[in-house]
């Protein structure tokens, strides 16, 4: 209770206890009329809990309060930012997850488009991170990039119908340039010497 000119009669009026808001002349205020933004205000319900941060921005989220009166408290949500997908929970951090070899960003396609294009594999290790995505090479290829597309090799005595027809005539296949394709070859085993290009 606050009385703002002690020589004016009857004009003292009722405040809402910290940290809400409302004012009411010549009577209590209504519950409902006390105005708390859990958000930023801090309060052992609140998302700001006296830290100096509120616990949404500290990692990354933003704050949405459900209900602004004293009547609901505890109702506030973080949210993840755009692009990333959220599972809220009531008064406390959401579960951000985004798919990026799938997911739309911004009005552009998939970042997984990429890898497509170049005929790889896109994998995303980490729903809740952006920017890593991979772009992975298709067996019997070998290759990683993050971010695009990768460089991949072949190493042509991995396939096996070249390495078999090597090992039927007593030799080693070799691929001495994996970035090319139709460059392994058959070495003979020592004693003896020789190379068969395939």
């Amino acid at each position: 209770c606050t009385d703002p000119d002690p020589s004016v009669s009857g004009n003292w009026v009722c405040e809402c206890a910290a940290p809400s808001v409302g004012v009411k002349a010549g009577g209590p205020v209504p519950l409902e009329e006390c105005v708390l933004d859990e958000c930023t205000a801090q309060c052992p319900t609140c998302a700001d809990q006296g830290s100096g941060r509120n616990v949404c921005e500290a990692n990354e989220q933003e704050c949405v309060e459900g209900e602004t009166t004293m009547v609901a408290t505890g109702d506030w949500k973080c949210q993840c930012p755009e692009p990333l997908e959220f599972v809220s929970v009531t008064g406390g951090l959401a579960t951000c997850s985004f798919d990026e070899c799938t997911g739309v960003r911004g009005g552009q396609p998939p970042a997984g488009v990429a890898c497509l294009l170049a005929g790889q594999r896109c994998v995303d290790p980490n729903h809740g991170t952006l920017d890593d995505f991979t772009c992975q090479c298709v067996a019997p290829k070998q290759g990683t990039a993050t971010g695009g597309a990768a460089e991949c090799s072949l190493d042509e005595c991995a396939v096996v119908k070249n390495k078999a027809t090597c090992n039927d005539a007593s030799q080693t296949c070799m691929d001495p340039d994996v970035t090319r394709a139709g460059t392994w070859e058959c070495v003979c085993v020592a004693p003896a010497s020789g190379v068969g290009v395939r």
